[in-house]
């Protein structure tokens, strides 16, 4: 199974990925950002091929692995300190453009795609928010192969 975790800059996909993998037993294939994060920051750059292009690749990848998209949320100030945390620059115009975005993106581009996950971190610990994508992959899981029972 290909798990991809999407999210801006200090959301916590990376410790979040790390806790999920662990969870799954290592089991999978986890990615760090794809398209979604192509498509945002092309269309930062208001570059409209590379945009048309991430999502015709994004719709193949989809019919070809049946990915899940994990989308990780949280405030902008637990995302400003984690940045900070790591001695990353924090540009807080540029992390609400990315908070806006990816939300935009993902809502519009995964719309009736059963595959995606949306994982809000803040108040939450990276542990249970492992837990509640775990949890949502075995429910994603059971409903499809009760579908392909009927």
């Amino acid at each position: 199974m290909i798990i991809v975790f999407e999210g801006p800059d200090g959301a916590g996909k990376t410790t979040l990925f790390k806790a999920v993998a662990q969870l799954r037993g290592y089991k999978d294939t986890y990615i760090d950002r794809m398209f979604i994060s192509d498509i945002v920051y092309a269309l930062k750059r208001n570059d409209i091929s590379t945009v048309e292009e991430k999502k015709e690749q994004l719709i193949k990848f989809n019919e070809s692995f049946s990915p899940f998209h994990i989308y990780v949320k949280a405030q902008i100030e637990d995302q400003r300190t984690a940045l900070i945390s790591k001695g990353e620059a924090v540009d807080v115009a540029n992390m609400n453009w990315q908070d806006i975005s990816y939300d935009s993106v993902f809502h519009t581009l995964l719309s009736g795609y059963g595959r995606r996950i949306i994982v809000h971190r803040t108040g939450k610990s990276i542990q249970r928010c492992a837990i509640e994508i775990v949890k949502a992959i075995k429910e994603i899981k059971w409903r499809e192969d009760a579908a392909i029972d009927k």
